[in-house]
């Protein structure tokens, strides 16, 4: 474990986004091929004491309640990445305001 505490990364994706993951040095890559493989890796990465940050394909998020995987503890924090067109058709500023938001707290309004 590091010294500020949990330090591994993980991330959940499809076939597709897996290499892009390794390229940007996630730690550990998981493929998921729909939800339901998805949910069973973030059950276990939840409970994985050394884990502080999942990423996780928004599609692959889309019917997991992630409010509750959050209201276990502090970590591990879950980010969700936008991967379908009407995502990535979206302002980058609501994508990050949204993010902010829930990390901290407040919201921020990016100019």
């Amino acid at each position: 474990m590091s010294l500020y505490g949990k330090s591994k990364v993980i991330a959940i994706v499809k076939k597709e986004l897996a290499p892009l993951m390794k390229i940007i040095g996630i730690d550990t890559i998981f493929v998921a091929e729909n939800r339901n493989d998805a949910l069973n890796v973030l059950e276990k990465a939840v409970k994985d004491r050394d884990i502080g940050v999942v990423v996780i394909q928004r599609s692959l998020a889309k019917d997991i309640s992630l409010l509750e995987f959050q209201s276990i503890g502090l970590y591990p924090s879950i980010i969700t990445i936008p991967d379908s067109s009407e995502d990535l058709s979206e302002p980058p500023k609501a994508f990050y305001r949204d993010l902010i938001r829930r990390f901290i707290g407040y919201e921020v309004y990016l100019e």
